[in-house]
């Protein structure tokens, strides 16, 4: 995760700025996470890479959560906040079971190796009934443009990915059955996908 490192110098007002891939992508995003998200209840839940804790109010209120980040100065909101990496969510929750693992575009700062380390970590401290719930850039179309467009014009790293390496690697980490939800931009093309994996 060490593209996400340079958020560390900056505020939650400042991460929280919209810019124009936000309004292409994001934004049309949330009209099938946000739904999805608000329907949970009663769970523990943990916020892997809660950043300025976008998601995790709309979480929040009717479950409780803990939040991990590398910059967890980011979230103001009312939750246990853990310093660490997605990476080795295992040594940061100490042993703690979660109902639900919850991570909203962290896995493109993810290698293939650090995603698989995510992947068992999570399978590792959920519930025997747990799930993780996590969006992935697809490797293609919108999501390509997406992830070229951060390194040749902002230098940064990111990584994008097929639903057959995905699922592998759900499979290997321990996960036996998974459902994927498209993620549209706004040119309705799909440049993401949510996944939704059961332990």
């Amino acid at each position: 995760m060490k593209n996400y490192e340079r958020y560390q110098n900056i505020s939650t007002e400042e991460y929280d700025k919209k810019k124009l891939m936000y309004y292409l992508t994001r934004r049309c995003a949330d009209k099938k996470i946000l739904p999805y998200i608000k329907e949970l209840k009663n769970n523990l839940i943990l916020d892997a890479g809660i950043g300025t804790g976008y998601y995790a109010k709309y979480m929040l209120k009717d479950n409780k959560l803990t939040g991990v980040d590398i910059n967890p100065h980011l979230c103001k909101l009312p939750v246990e906040m853990l310093a660490g990496d997605a990476a080795k969510l295992s040594d940061t929750v100490s042993g703690r079971k979660f109902d639900i693992v919850f991570s909203a575009w962290l896995t493109e700062y993810l290698d293939q190796e650090q995603l698989f380390n995510f992947f068992r970590d999570s399978h590792k401290i959920l519930d025997s009934n747990g799930k993780l719930i996590s969006t992935i850039i697809t490797n293609g179309g919108i999501g390509l443009l997406y992830v070229t467009a951060a390194e040749k014009i902002r230098k940064i790293k990111k990584y994008c990915y097929s639903k057959k390496t995905i699922l592998s690697k759900l499979q290997q980490a321990g996960f036996s059955n998974t459902r994927i939800i498209e993620l549209p931009s706004y040119l309705k093309i799909p440049w993401a996908y949510m996944l939704i994996a059961e332990k």
